[in-house]
């Protein structure tokens, strides 16, 4: 009775340590993964929904309707949310043929990381905050445009 409970503990830890392997080398292939096409395309999607609360906000702040303090809350953290996608997609190497591809959205990525942080310190002039308005309305129509061809 004794060697079978012994033996049961044995291959129970034995089951446990291959699952825990397995699980950290899917893990690892993952993280290790290129990006691709799809990839490309969230990221892009990602960005123009920041893009879209950035103009939103310009938007409402400019009709008096926000406090400086959420204003600044709210663009900081759009701020940070676009240079975690700028930082993902400087990180990972893209698939093959798809390099033309990452390099124009990491442009676009930055531009929208840039609008977004000078937003943010925009809140005192309104002749600033309304041409990053329009900026971001134009970045959030290229991604549209971008986020199309990226599904070809």
């Amino acid at each position: 009775m004794r060697r079978a409970t012994q033996h049961g503990r044995w291959l129970q830890s034995a089951v446990a340590l291959l699952i825990i392997g397995g699980l950290g080398f899917w893990f690892t292939a993952e993280v290790n993964k290129p990006l691709g096409a799809e990839d490309l395309k969230i990221a892009v999607s990602e960005l123009r929904s920041h893009a879209a609360e950035g103009r939103l906000i310009a938007e409402q702040a400019l009709s008096a309707r926000l406090t400086a303090t959420f204003f600044q809350t709210q663009t900081s953290m759009l701020r940070d949310k676009a240079g975690a996608v700028v930082k993902d997609l400087n990180s990972t190497a893209p698939r093959a043929g798809l390099e033309e591809e990452l390099s124009r959205v990491k442009a676009f990525a930055e531009r929208i990381s840039a609008d977004l942080a000078s937003l943010s310190s925009s809140f005192d002039d309104r002749q600033e905050m309304s041409r990053l308005q329009e900026d971001l309305d134009t970045v959030f129509r290229q991604a549209l445009e971008m986020e199309e061809s990226l599904k070809h």
